[in-house]
Order: C-alpha cells, then structure tokens, then sequence
C-alpha cells in the first residue's frame, strides 16, 4: 500500500535570507529575472483609471491634494492588490527567482528575504516599501495639468478686435441655441398630438 508523498520543500529555502534594510530590496526590482513579475493588465488598467480621475479632476484645487490623491489611490490599490492568493503566488515567484539567483550567482539571499515577507500578516506586507513599489514602478505618474487661464480670461487680456468677435461668437452661439430649442420644442409638441 503506498503512503502519503514525501512533502519536497523548495530548495530556495536552504538560502539563508540577507537582513537588509527595505529599501535595499528595492533593487531587486531591477534583475532581469523579475523582470516578468507584473500585475494583470485588468488591475493596471483599473488603477490607471483612478490615477487619471485623480489627474483630472476639478474638485483639486493644488498640487498639495493632488499628490495625496495619488498616494493614497496607490496605497488603496496595494491593499486591493494583495489577496491571499496573490500573496502565494508571489511568494512562489520570488522563491523560484531565489532558487535560479542561486545557481547563476545573482541576488538569491535578497529575492529568498524578499520571499519571507510574503509570510507576513497583509496589513504589515502592504506597509512595506517592497509591496508599494511593486506598483509605483510600473504606474506613470499624472503630469501636473499646466495653469492655463481660461479661455474668458485670454479674450479678457487680448485686443479690442479680439473681445467684439468673441462677443460676436458668444452672441452668435446663443441665437444658434436659442433656434435649436425652439425647433425641437416645436417638434415634441407635435409629436405629442
């Protein structure tokens, strides 16, 4: 009769995990062999639409809230991000990389410390640098949206010319909108006999 398989550990946990400060795991982040540890699509795309919400929107009046819009969408979508199944298969992943660092001499003590990590409770792995960078580094940034004044306030500072035909094509736009409603409420209450 045969027995329960052998449970076969990763070999990437012979590697004794380097103590370094966080931001040293950070570099990590530049071998070639994470170069393929990325998200899904779908989940970019969300945050990246967030990010844009938050480039665009109106009710921001300065930099200031504009940057802390950003950081806290970031940190809401590391929270978002790191599922437990996520959270296992990421530490699979950096043990793995752990495992081919050791047999090519690259990084493997700091990819097995960053693999331990993944063992933390998620409210603790979200806190780290590590799991924020995770997603900082593949988001662009929103660029500052530049002050333009508004287009009343150029015809304002232009020449005389400039404001009578801005005038005129104000006045012109509501004689337009003006002949359009009419036609339409005219067209409605016939329909509706």
């Amino acid at each position: 009769m045969l027995g329960a398989a052998p449970r076969i550990e990763h070999p990437a946990l012979a590697i004794e995990p380097a103590e370094v400060e966080p931001a040293k795991l950070l570099a990590l982040f530049e071998e070639r062999a994470l170069s393929g540890w990325l998200p899904e699509r779908s989940f970019l795309q969300r945050l990246d639409l967030k990010l844009q919400e938050v480039a665009t929107s109106r009710i921001i009046v300065d930099e200031r809230q504009r940057a802390a819009a950003v950081s806290a969408a970031l940190e809401l979508a590391v929270v978002e991000y790191h599922t437990p199944e996520r959270i296992s298969a990421s530490r699979r992943l950096l043990l793995d990389t752990a495992h081919l660092m050791s047999l090519v001499k690259g990084p493997a003590a700091l990819a097995r410390a960053a693999a331990d990590l993944f063992l933390l409770p998620p409210e603790k792995l979200c806190a780290h640098p590590l799991a924020r960078a995770f997603l900082e580094r593949l988001v662009r940034r929103p660029a500052a949206r530049p002050r333009t004044p508004s287009s009343a306030a150029r015809v304002a500072s232009s020449s005389p010319a400039a404001k009578d035909r801005w005038r005129w094509l104000r006045d012109r736009s509501a004689g337009l909108f003006c002949l359009l409603q009419s036609s339409l409420t005219r067209a409605w209450c016939g329909r509706a006999r």
